[in-house]
Parts: C-alpha cells; sequence; structure tokens
C-alpha cells in the first residue's frame, strides 16, 4: 500500500475507534426488518433529523427488469450517450429486497460541511497527500491529471471553492469519504440504503420522480450541451426522491459504502444486504450519476464501478445512519 494511503486508511480506523460507542451495529448478515407503514413511504411524512431524512424499514424493488435496461439503452440511443446494454447488466436480476430503518443525509456533503471537518481534524484527503487529482474536462470530454487539483482547488492551481461553499465537495476518495461521515457519528449508506432512499418503496420507477425521465430535473449533460460543473446542492428540488432526498441523480457521483460483485444481486443475502471487506484496495460502487453525466445512464439502478483510491472532480458523498 502506498505510504499516503497507509496514513489515510489509519486516520479513519482511529476515527472509527472513537466513535464505534456512538454507532449500532452493522453486518452483511441477514436480519429481521420492520415492517413500514405505506403512508411513510410518501415526502409529506418523510421526517427531518439534523438535515437527515429517515426511510422506513420494509421491503423494495431493487435493481431493473429487462424492459428497464432496454428503455435506458434507448434513451441513451436518443441522447446518443454512447451507453450499451452491457453497462447495465449488473443491475440484474430484479428483485425485493428488505432494509431496517435508517437515514441519510438530505443532501450531498458541501464543501462547507468538509471544510469544517477539515479545520476540526487536520485531515487531509489522498488527493491532498498525492499532489494531483482527476479532472474531467467535458470541452473534450476527457479526463486530464491535473496537479494540484484537490477539494480545495477543483481545477487545479488558481482555482477555489470560495463561489462554491454550497456545492457538493469533490476530489475525495472512498476512504476520505468514509473518514468524514465517521467522523459525524455516521457512515457510508449501504448500496442498497442508496437505492432505497431515491426509489422509494411503492413502485420500481427508474428515476426518483417516476419513470418520465426529466432532463431539467437533474444537473447532468443536455442533449447536444456541454456541461457545466456542480451546483448547489439544495438545487434540483423537482427532482427530490419520494423520501425528500436531494439530487439523488446529477451533480455529483456518490460514494456508497460496499465493495463491488457485480452476481452480488443474484447471491448475497436479501434482507440488509451490504457486501463489506477488509480489502483496501477492493472495487467500489458510485451512484447517482454526476453533472458529466448523460442520459440513459441516469437512472436510479446504476452501478459505476472505481477504484477506492479515485478522486475526481465528478465524484461525492452524503452519508447515512441506522433508525
Amino acid at each position: 500500500m502506498r505510504p499516503t494511503r497507509r496514513r489515510t486508511w489509519l486516520w479513519l480506523l482511529l476515527a472509527s475507534l472513537l466513535t464505534a460507542c456512538n454507532m449500532p451495529e452493522r453486518s452483511n448478515e441477514t436480519s429481521q426488518a420492520t415492517t413500514p407503514d405505506p403512508a411513510q413511504s410518501t415526502a409529506a411524512e418523510v421526517s427531518d433529523t439534523d438535515g437527515m431524512v429517515r426511510i422506513p424499514g420494509g421491503p423494495f424493488i431493487r435493481g431493473s427488469s429487462d424492459d428497464d435496461l432496454q428503455a435506458f439503452v434507448a434513451l441513451c440511443e436518443q441522447a446518443q450517450s454512447g451507453c450499451v446494454l452491457d453497462n447495465f447488466l449488473d443491475e440484474q436480476p430484479q428483485s425485493e429486497v428488505v432494509l431496517s430503518t435508517f437515514l441519510i443525509d438530505r443532501y450531498e456533503v458541501s464543501n462547507r460541511d468538509f471544510a469544517d471537518f477539515v479545520e476540526a481534524t487536520g485531515y487531509q484527503t489522498e488527493a491532498e497527500e498525492r499532489g494531483q487529482s482527476n479532472v474531467w474536462d467535458d470541452s473534450i470530454r476527457q479526463v486530464l491529471q491535473i496537479e494540484g487539483a484537490s477539494w480545495r482547488a477543483p481545477e487545479g492551481p488558481g482555482s477555489s471553492i470560495e463561489a462554491r461553499l454550497e456545492h457538493p465537495v469533490i476530489h475525495v476518495t472512498w476512504a476520505d469519504a468514509s473518514a468524514y461521515c465517521v467522523a459525524q457519528g455516521k457512515r457510508l449508506p449501504t448500496e442498497a440504503e442508496w437505492e432505497k432512499a431515491a426509489r422509494g418503496a411503492a413502485d420500481a420507477r427508474h428515476f426518483p420522480w417516476g419513470n418520465d425521465w426529466q432532463p431539467t430535473y437533474v444537473n447532468g449533460v443536455l442533449a447536444n450541451e456541454q456541461a457545466l460543473g456542480t451546483m448547489p446542492v439544495t438545487a434540483f428540488p423537482e427532482g427530490d426522491s419520494p423520501y425528500g432526498a436531494r439530487q439523488m441523480l446529477g451533480n455529483v457521483f456518490e460514494w456508497v459504502a460496499d465493495a463491488y460483485d457485480g452476481n452480488f444481486y443474484a447471491s448475497g443475502p436479501t434482507s440488509d444486504p451490504v457486501l463489506l471487506t477488509d480489502d483496501n484496495d477492493a472495487l467500489r460502487i458510485a451512484r447517482g450519476g454526476g453533472w458529466a453525466t448523460r442520459a440513459g445512464f441516469f437512472h436510479i439502478g446504476w452501478r459505476r464501478v472505481m477504484e477506492p483510491s479515485t478522486s475526481n472532480n465528478t465524484t461525492g458523498f452524503r452519508c447515512a445512519r441506522d433508525g
């Protein structure tokens, strides 16, 4: 393991030990979940606790059907997004999954939030330790490695977050995101929790607002247009999920707790599923798409696979905790 990553993981371990006594225990084993009250599945019934929305325990539909995948590919073709069916096969099989009650941040973690964390702890991100990070340039549709790019300087030297304090923090790795959440007495959401928070429990909708694609409900790339970059975490209320979680699609990709296994939907548990690992280099998952994502890729079920050490200007996170 590289020395910079070792320091990050040691910090994360220390933070975990400091907050463990306040953190409810979770596991990747099958557990009993509570039966949901159908009325609690609507945004009108959502409770807001310290900027989090409560997701009631019970079943929901995870994944995508064959017809769903064909619809996403057709949308890609219309928008010339370049996706193919193989991009989405790991969203199957579609099945019912049962979760315990949990809370998830209503908004993505902002630059202001992250700056407060850094000021309080002295934490350094992996991008800062490496001295470089990846920057997507939508004008040429390429990823560039930029020396000096970090959460403080999103486009590299000369850029800053001064006018973007309410935008989502970016250039954070999986370990950086985990460290922040643990320091707040929270954790990253599991992949299944993220999907239920985005979809709700009433149906297997494609998007947080329903089944009809609405490009103005997300911060992404419209057909034949160039991406605009991140927007404030409170923007696009029209795209809220049934529980009131905002920008579950668009703005930035969001790290989740799970390691990646393309067969996990078929082989894993169906009650509180989560794939945890002690392997710091195991592939991870980011959900939701970001400001440079195009139609077709944008749908609740899409699972983007990334190296855990990835940092770039399109990926952020939000936190969760047991309910």
